[in-house]
């Protein structure tokens, strides 16, 4: 609500200097009126862990190393000093000590317990504790020429990241001393997965590298690779909503009423011993309906079933059933006063709010939707005068005030012009203002 606030006064003196420069211009002032759009960026954060399992092999990423210890408390007895790049095997599940995550580990025929923030992702192997592939060469006719090696990849390969092109090298070399009279040379070679694919020279060794790759000559590998998939198309952004066009609104006005207010103790009082108890003869200060406090109690118990058959309307985003729900718990007799009165029209303004900020194949067109927003700040201010401490009431006021005064720009049948547009965005401001404070 205070960036909404902020964002809304900085609206509002540009709204200023661009009525001061559309003054000029009568027929077009009155027919548009330019506000810039808010944003309400939402953070988002979103935590992963590596889900160590037993049977996993890691590598102790630490710089300095890791301390195991004999027990998976860290006040335990120190058992040994694991430097870093040190193979170890998980043999249980992580536990949570105070705020430290320990795990059993072993390591060289020893068992003891680390924090799981020194070890690195889990390590597949295709060889016991090894990370193990074959390379193969097959070019050319003659079988004499044709050559495998296999290569176990050391961790800190791994764990820094090695380019894959360490181990066409290697294979390079190898080949080279096995074969002088074709030596190989690792520059204008590739290594390619069994399909072809033809892998890049900055990819980098992973613990999942494949078990077979194939070295193969440069223009060759890129003359038998497959073609690429077709690029995916990019989402199409929605297109903007058009001027005119859309829906008419499903949810009828609500015409304002006065607020009613419930009689005073001593006006009952008064009332009874005249034996000509009319709450229509009471004086009424608010020019609303007077409710008998015992009449209203009949009818709360009702108000408050429809209004929660209401909420469960506006979470299935049913707008217009909500609507209903809340418009039947208005016109019962006598009427909900107070708290209970404030929130139905506020929820009513929220269904209205909700209706309009529809952008699929249901949404609002322009006139409608100025009148949706029309209707939802009228809600509001019967909301606010029902009970002037219900935040929300004063809330939502901003929020339709803020709505109409973002949705002019481009005119249309109902657009609210300049002086509307002004006035609404000053009690916008006054609203969220008075809504953060008594939020607060």
């Amino acid at each position: 609500r205070h960036r909404i606030v902020t964002e809304t006064h900085g609206l509002l003196a540009r709204h200023r200097r661009a009525a001061a420069l559309l003054a000029v211009t009568p027929f077009v002032a009155a027919r548009r009126c330019t506000v810039l759009e808010l944003s309400c960026p939402l953070a988002a954060h979103q935590a992963t862990g590596m889900g160590l399992k037993a049977g996993d092999v890691c590598y102790i990423r630490a710089r300095n190393g890791a301390l195991m210890r004999e027990a998976k408390e860290l006040s335990s007895d120190k058992l040994k000093e694991l430097p870093a790049r040190t193979t170890v095997k998980v043999v249980g599940q992580s536990v949570t000590v105070g705020d430290a995550e320990r795990i059993e580990v072993e390591c060289a025929g020893a068992r003891g317990w680390v924090s799981t923030k020194v070890l690195s992702e889990p390590q597949t192997s295709n060889g016991g504790d090894k990370i193990q592939t074959t390379l193969h060469y097959r070019e050319g006719d003659e079988p004499t020429r044709h050559h495998s090696l296999k290569l176990t990849i050391p961790p800190r390969w791994v764990t820094d990241k090695a380019p894959l092109r360490k181990l066409c090298a290697a294979f390079c070399d190898n080949y080279s001393k096995k074969h002088p009279q074709h030596k190989l040379d690792a520059e204008t070679h590739r290594l390619c997965l069994g399909d072809g694919t033809v892998l890049s020279r900055a990819a980098m060794i992973t613990a999942d590298v494949s078990a077979d790759l194939y070295v193969v000559p440069e223009a060759a590998a890129l003359a038998r690779q497959p073609p690429p998939p077709p690029p995916k198309k990019p989402a199409a952004a929605p297109p903007p909503p058009p001027l005119d066009g859309g829906v008419a609104l499903d949810i009828p006005r609500r015409a304002p009423k006065p607020v009613a207010r419930r009689a005073s103790k001593v006006e009952a009082l008064m009332h009874d011993a005249q034996n000509c108890y009319d709450l229509d003869d009471c004086a009424d200060v608010g020019g609303g309906e007077v409710v008998d406090p015992a009449d209203a109690q009949k009818t709360d118990t009702k108000a408050a079933q429809l209004k929660d058959q209401g909420n469960k309307h506006l979470a299935a985003k049913k707008f217009a059933q909500a609507a209903k729900c809340y418009d039947d718990a208005l016109a019962l007799s006598p009427p909900p006063v107070g708290r209970l009165a404030a929130v139905l029209l506020a929820n009513r303004a929220q269904a209205l709010l909700s209706r309009a900020a529809v952008a699929d194949a249901t949404r609002l067109d322009r006139a409608s939707t100025f009148a949706a927003l029309r209707d939802a700040a009228s809600c509001a201010t019967e909301a606010r005068a029902a009970d002037e401490t219900y935040d929300k009431a004063w809330y939502r006021l901003g929020l339709a005030n803020l709505e109409l005064a973002k949705r002019c720009r481009g005119g249309g049948k109902g657009a609210p012009l300049p002086d509307e547009v002004m006035t609404r965005l000053r009690d916008s401001v006054k609203a969220l203002d008075k809504a953060m404070r008594d939020a607060h």
